[in-house]
């Protein structure tokens, strides 16, 4: 169930970053600070050269899964012969990455 107060602590840091010149912010997880969780109010995926997507995992249970997500993940995985992987994803692992986008309904 989505609720408008998911998003609300969202809304002061991405006017924030978009004052310093940024597209995004990127939300890392609580414990470590250095997993990958969400872009703002949306989810996160990654894509790497050899036709590989990576979007964080849903087992912390702190990322809203997401119509939208789900879509994706089936759709690139169906129908485009995506690789798609959901796992741990870090700020170092896209250095490796060729593109990166966000998704949500919002």
């Amino acid at each position: 169930v989505k609720a408008s107060g998911n998003y609300a602590p969202a809304f002061l840091v991405q006017k924030q970053v978009k004052a310093r010149g940024y597209d995004e912010v990127l939300c890392l997880d609580a414990v470590t600070g250095e997993g990958i969780e969400e872009a703002g109010a949306s989810n996160f995926f990654a894509v790497y050269p050899n036709n590989t997507i990576v979007t964080p995992s849903l087992e912390s249970q702190t990322i809203l899964p997401g119509v939208t997500r789900d879509s994706i993940i089936q759709l690139a995985s169906n129908e485009c012969g995506c690789t798609v992987r959901e796992g741990r994803l870090t700020l170092d692992d896209l250095k490796g990455a060729s593109e990166a986008f966000c998704c949500g309904t919002g």
